[in-house]
């Protein structure tokens, strides 16, 4: 998996890296984390902001200490959060500023291993409730009851692939649902690469 690593810390972020890249993530930064002064790539010459070079599965902030508020190293967290990106807080969890939208929280190297693919391959929570509601709403606008019929939305490569689950009475109107599932979706995450509808 490609992987956006930030942190309050240098050694912090180092060390987090070598456990990523020793597990076969391809590990990508936003910020030169030995750099004092505010260094985003995309504002200076050394690179371009990962975001816009290639898609992003799992975000990761690799922290030393409790902090009840974001660190100016961990900037790339909030990006990701904006782009709807899942995010790992790694390290020190206690009074984590992140809770409210970290996808998973890890201590140790094995449980950041794990938490990275878990979250890397799940499906997105609410991008799944869009794509639901919206099928569903369709179905009830059709006079077709709408229980049995579900959405599930999982990122790969960058694009999102929505597999619609439809109830047999439903089938006939997943032309409309999905374009209004496109709609929705695109609506919801600007970012993402493409969206591929499937049936299952």
């Amino acid at each position: 998996m490609r992987v956006l690593l930030v942190g309050t810390r240098p050694d912090a972020v180092d060390d987090t890296r070598t456990v990523l890249e020793d597990a076969g993530h391809e590990v990508v930064q936003c910020r030169d984390a030995h750099a004092e002064a505010f260094a985003c790539t995309a504002l200076t010459d050394r690179g371009s902001c990962p975001f816009e070079v290639g898609p992003v599965d799992v975000v990761v902030t690799a922290r030393e200490r409790a902090l009840g508020a974001p660190a100016a190293r961990e900037d790339g967290a909030v990006c990701g959060i904006h782009r709807l990106v899942p995010l790992v807080v790694h390290g020190a969890t206690a009074a984590d500023p992140f809770a409210p939208w970290a996808a998973a929280e890890s201590q140790t190297s094995d449980e950041l291993r794990a938490a990275v693919l878990a979250v890397g391959t799940a499906p997105l929570p609410e991008h799944g409730r869009t794509a639901t509601a919206t099928l569903r709403d369709v179905l009830t606008v059709a006079r077709v009851d709408p229980a049995g019929s579900d959405a599930v939305v999982t990122r790969v490569n960058g694009r999102l692939v929505v597999r619609l689950d439809l109830a047999p009475d439903a089938r006939d109107h997943a032309p409309n649902a999905t374009v209004r599932i496109l709609t929705a979706l695109r609506a919801l995450d600007p970012y993402a690469d493409g969206i591929d509808v499937v049936r299952v």
